[in-house]
């Protein structure tokens, strides 16, 4: 069974509230990590700012960069290699500078066609390559058969950071403690 990867919103203390610094560096940057454009050898480190009083978190999306903490990247690189890369980011919270090491950008590599377009309510638009994006979804249905035995996906269908992960995977990222993350039902989540 797959879940989506969200960040927690509901604990005051796991939701950063975090922006990026600079727009323009994070543009070259969502290009990467949503539509695959550029090489992140050739993209300056991003900065953002945690907003939030108290952050306790390992999991984290600053204006829709995925964010996660050492132990998150270790985890991950444990179970899935082959799936995700990482880059570092400097975090500052409350205006001082978190350890360089501290966070990381987090890329899934795998961009898998598996939106259900007959069974997912949602909106698009179209872009100006022609190409049609998700814009919102209401009701979220994957095609399991494309996903089959990958750990996490990268919806490519959808324009913003959709993770599909398997069930064994949700549980030992929950078993390992990190706070932050939640793993939701396709039923239970929406855009």
């Amino acid at each position: 069974m797959i879940k989506i990867w969200k960040e927690d919103t509901f604990h005051d203390e796991l939701y950063a509230d975090a922006w990026v610094i600079d727009k323009k560096i994070w543009f070259e940057w969502i290009q990467y990590i949503l539509y695959d454009k550029l090489q992140p050898n050739n993209l300056e480190e991003l900065s953002v700012r945690i907003e939030a009083d108290i952050f306790v978190g390992d999991y984290f999306e600053a204006n829709s960069i995925p964010v996660v903490s050492e132990r998150v990247k270790n985890l991950l690189l444990a179970e899935v290699p082959e799936y995700v890369e990482f880059f570092p980011i400097q975090v500052f919270h409350h205006g001082k500078k978190m350890s360089k090491d501290s966070f990381f950008i987090m890329y899934i590599k795998e961009k898998t066609d598996c939106f259900d377009w007959e069974k997912s309510v949602y909106e698009t638009q179209i872009l100006n390559n022609g190409e049609k994006s998700v814009i919102s979804i209401r009701k979220l249905v994957l095609l399991s058969d494309r996903i089959k035995d990958k750990k996490i996906v990268r919806v490519a269908e959808v324009g913003y950071n959709v993770f599909g992960v398997r069930e064994d995977l949700c549980q030992k990222i929950l078993n390992s403690g990190v706070k932050g993350i939640e793993f939701k039902e396709l039923s239970e989540t929406r855009w």
